[in-house]
């Protein structure tokens, strides 16, 4: 399957008449993929890269970057006001 592929079947997922309404933006997509961040990112859902220490940076813009998974406990936070 292809990024754009995946993306969608998620959203339409939680578009489905047997799950509650979720809008793209209270999703977030963590990857270290430039592919799956800019659909994330062109679908309206928040996104955060992966990007360990001294790792390249990629081509796409993201709202977050985190050099570790543990981090992203942060960017929920955030994301959902909690400091």
């Amino acid at each position: 399957s292809t990024p754009k592929e995946i993306i969608t079947f998620v959203l339409n997922h939680f578009h489905s008449p047997t799950s509650d309404t979720i809008e793209a933006i209270q999703l977030l997509v963590v990857s270290d993929r430039d592919d799956y961040l800019k659909w994330a990112r062109d679908m309206g859902m928040n996104t955060c890269r992966l990007r360990p220490l001294n790792a390249p940076g990629g081509n796409v813009t993201t709202d977050y970057t985190v050099q570790n998974i543990t981090e992203v406990q942060e960017v929920v936070n955030d994301i959902n006001g909690i400091s």
